[in-house]
């Protein structure tokens, strides 16, 4: 493309040409050069159109080299480093060939653990290898560990150490880390104080017994003439990080947050969660959480003789009877537990009953009513004036405790 200065209708000769913009403002003067060319050049793209605005490269600077426009995955000073044993860069840091992650696990690494021996002579529990030791610390003092034949030997550290075992877990204190010992010894003295246990010895085994209960916590036998600490088998397997063993009943209920026994099942079957086996268990969270009261304490009351204490509750029948009646009224001797039991066709005949019932047993026993123990219904508020004329105590229910009138309840 050239430009004719004499031309005053000039235009560019191509038809896709566009001016280009000035970083400086909106003062735009095209180039008065010969072979002008656009700021942009027009690229095609995958659809067939043009791109009036082509991809543009990265420009960022790599935090390792300090280089700009190129990304890590292009870096020469950033290099995978393979797992051992293996030659395919790729697969180093959890990544397939093929880009995608893989699970791994993690075990420890396979080396002799130097047992422990049990030492009646011992006063001190002695280690050789540091890290046996769980927490530690320098030994500041200038004491030594003295052996059978005399010799000294310099002590380095101090710490503790857990023995597990498949059923619980032993410590010791006050551990001392001797490298030059050739054995790891454990103090049977300070062992039984530690853990509130006892060692009983057996020609070819011994046994570790809980102080309390006498049951035996850890059996270990000989080995070359002395007694050597059992060591768990599970400490020897691999630790799989993605092991798994099927969860219990209880364990779901507490996971879900204690729910009833048919929610639990409904959950288990619907969501296709699996579990081990079902189990009958006892959950006191969820029998606290569900409780509306504590439980009552048993009663005190105490009487010397027949009418002392008459309990009383009028019962609805869900079937009126053949002559019409419907409820019930009980009257029970707290003294001789004897029940006088009454039909009603209407709760306020409650106190018609109550003084026929009065007459009959006040004569019978020769003794007087002294106290009526019912709850706050009407048709016993209705008695309040003749009891009072009588001499005999109104004694009440609170409100929604039923359990304080259990002798007439039940």
């Amino acid at each position: 493309m050239t430009r004719n200065s004499n031309n005053s209708n000039w235009r560019p000769s191509r038809s896709n040409w566009r001016p280009s913009f000035s970083p400086l403002g909106n003062n735009f003067c095209p180039s008065t050069t010969t072979n002008f060319r656009p700021a942009m050049p027009i690229t095609p793209t995958n659809h067939g159109h043009t791109s009036r605005f082509p991809a543009r490269p990265y420009l960022g600077h790599w935090q390792i080299c300090s280089i700009q426009g190129h990304t890590t995955k292009r870096c020469p000073s950033f290099h995978l480093v393979p797992i051992s044993g293996s030659h395919n860069v790729n697969s180093s840091y959890g990544m397939t060939p093929s880009g995608h992650p893989q699970a791994n696990f993690t075990s420890p690494s396979s080396f002799n653990i130097a047992p422990w021996l049990l030492d009646s002579g011992a006063s001190h529990h002695v280690t050789a290898d540091l890290n046996n030791l769980s927490l530690h610390a320098p030994y500041t003092d200038h004491d030594d560990v003295m052996i059978g034949d005399g010799t000294t030997l310099p002590i380095t550290h101090t710490g503790s150490v857990s023995l597990p075992t498949l059923n619980s877990s032993f410590h010791l204190q006050d551990v001392l880390c001797v490298p030059t010992m050739q054995k790891n010894l454990i103090s049977i003295a300070l062992f039984c104080q530690t853990n509130n246990v006892s060692v009983e010895i057996f020609p070819t085994c011994f046994h570790v017994k809980d102080l309390r209960t006498g049951d035996i916590l850890l059996q270990g036998g000989t080995k070359d003439g002395v007694y050597e600490w059992s060591i768990a088998s599970s400490s020897s397997s691999p630790i799989l990080a993605f092991s798994t063993v099927k969860t219990t009943t209880s364990i779901w209920h507490q996971r879900l947050s204690h729910p009833a026994s048919s929610i639990l099942n409904h959950i288990l079957s619907f969501y296709h969660l699996n579990f081990s086996s079902y189990k009958h268990f006892c959950c006191n969270a969820y029998l606290s959480n569900k409780s509306h009261k504590l439980p009552f304490s048993t009663s005190t009351l105490i009487t010397s003789r027949p009418l002392q204490i008459i309990f009383s509750d009028v019962w609805t029948s869900p079937i009126i009877s053949h002559d019409g009646y419907k409820y019930y009224v009980i009257f029970v001797d707290y003294f001789t537990k004897y029940i006088w039991f009454y039909p009603l066709k209407q709760k306020s005949d409650v106190q018609i009953v109550f003084k026929r019932y009065k007459a009959i047993v006040e004569k019978y026993f020769q003794q007087n009513i002294v106290s009526l123990y019912s709850d706050n219904g009407g048709e016993y508020i209705a008695l309040k004036t003749f009891l009072s004329e009588n001499g005999i105590s109104h004694l009440t229910t609170p409100p929604h405790t039923p359990e304080h009138n259990g002798f007439s309840e039940r």
